[in-house]
């Protein structure tokens, strides 16, 4: 068996050498090495998530769910894959919310690795097909009763869309977004997330523009897909979102009006207004599986059992830093309307991919007044400082570039711990925050290992 380390080494090489693929090249490799592997896609049912924002939480939101509201089987197996990691590769890969060992990844991805090898007419294989053909056999061998499976990008060329069971595609909010891989429009971005839709089957959506609704309705139309709004099961009550910083840790609770009409009150550990929709649409997701037989009926509670790190995530004691993965216009409105709701000013840490839109995320940050600090994202994909420093319109009391998060940090926390109330707000990439969770020490020493190598190997 390989080691983990000579694995992480072969994935770090394969994602670079994956940034320079075509989009729709996967598919035709997928398709035979899941075949060599015993068709693994084909052993369960599996719920594919789409959108541009909040897949990774709806996901994880309705992976709770499933595991918490169990049919006929009491307790259910529930599979979860989702990405991009923090850490490791091995937080993709989750069974009933324990992310799958390193021995059965060391195991599988040996298995699969020669399978491949042994196919050399399939060319090269990406990463994240690598991945997702490895949840697939874990998820098949473990048995599970139900995946819950996030796209990387887009849907119709995505290896996630391998799965051949898919009983429901689930839509989280579509944006402008990969423009130069599966745009340039928005409806030729929404006609590849589409393609998760199966004949027949079921689909639910998030609340959506009023264009990408129309483009939806008309794709599920010619598939006679039973499509459906979140909003028909559950509607969130309006100024009912209770935000509240308390003991260390943010506490959000907020109103809904169930399928039946009856006002639940609901919690969520993740925290942020835009988590009152990925809640709301899990909840819908899982209603709708109820209804045809996938599993028993949602118990509402069970949201309050999921965790997503790095989604408003609070670290730090006596100056708390707040470290939310934000890298879209819209995440980024969300968490201004958040930290406004809290009445929080904070200092900011910012670092940002080149393919995000950052002269309207700088836009939308409220940095006039604030200190700010610009630092590197230790990623080939990371944007030229030059272009952050002028795209920035405001005019932050200190400005500060460094390539060194550890040094930001420092120096945002000794400022604003001369405020009543100071805090650091690191936003702008997951990379960077999967950074600052690692040097705030929020790792157990295995998974700290594991981050430590990845991101020498992915430098």
């Amino acid at each position: 068996m390989a080691r983990i380390e000579d694995i992480f080494r072969i994935l770090a090489e394969a994602g670079r050498r994956g940034l320079q693929e075509p989009y729709p090249a996967g598919l035709n490799r997928m398709y035979p090495l899941l075949e060599r592997l015993g068709s693994p896609h084909a052993a369960f049912p599996a719920v594919i998530v789409t959108g541009s924002k909040g897949k990774g939480s709806t996901a994880t939101f309705l992976a709770n769910l499933l595991e918490h509201s169990p049919g006929t089987n009491t307790s259910p197996k529930i599979g979860l894959f989702t990405g991009p990691h923090l850490h490791t590769y091995r937080e993709r890969i989750r069974l009933n919310g324990e992310m799958i060992n390193p021995a059965d990844f060391a195991t599988l991805f040996d298995e699969i690795w020669e399978a491949a090898r042994q196919a050399p007419d399939l060319g090269f294989i990406s990463r994240f097909e690598l991945l997702t053909i490895l949840a697939f056999v874990y998820f098949a061998r473990q048995g599970v009763d139900l995946a819950v499976m996030e796209v990387g990008m887009g849907g119709t060329y995505d290896a996630v869309n391998t799965a051949r069971h898919s009983p429901l595609a689930v839509f989280t909010p579509v944006e402008l977004e990969h423009a130069a891989i599966i745009g340039p429009t928005l409806a030729d971005i929404v006609r590849h997330k589409s393609g998760i839709m199966r004949q027949g089957r079921l689909a639910v959506s998030s609340g959506q523009t009023a264009e990408v609704s129309t483009l939806l309705e008309a794709a599920a139309g010619l598939q006679a897909v039973s499509f459906h709004q979140a909003g028909e099961f559950w509607q969130y009550r309006p100024d009912s979102l209770r935000v509240a910083l308390e003991a260390g840790n943010f506490s959000q609770r907020f109103e809904a009006a169930g399928p039946g009409g009856e006002i639940v009150e609901l919690q969520t550990r993740l925290a942020g207004t835009f988590q009152v929709e990925n809640a709301l649409t899990a909840l819908a997701a899982a209603t709708l599986l109820h209804r045809a037989g996938f599993c028993g009926a949602p118990d509402p509670d069970a949201l309050a059992y999921a965790a997503l790190p790095g989604r408003f995530e609070l670290a730090g004691q006596s100056v708390p830093v707040l470290l939310d993965a934000a890298h879209t216009p819209n995440a980024i409105r969300q968490l201004v309307q958040t930290l406004d709701g809290l009445k929080l000013r904070p200092a900011w840490i910012l670092g940002f991919l080149r393919d995000k839109n950052i002269p309207e995320i700088l836009r939308l940050l409220p940095l006039e007044g604030r200190p700010v600090f610009l630092t590197d994202v230790h990623s080939r994909r990371q944007a030229d400082m030059q272009m952050v420093l002028d795209s920035l319109t405001q005019h932050p009391s200190t400005l500060q570039v460094t390539s060194s998060l550890g040094e930001a940090l420092d120096q945002a926390r000794q400022l604003v711990s001369q405020e009543p109330g100071g805090l650091v707000c690191l936003t702008g990439s997951m990379y960077l925050v999967g950074e600052a969770r690692a040097y705030l020490g929020l790792l157990d020493p295995a998974i700290a290992a594991e981050a430590r190598l990845i991101a020498e190997l992915e430098a």
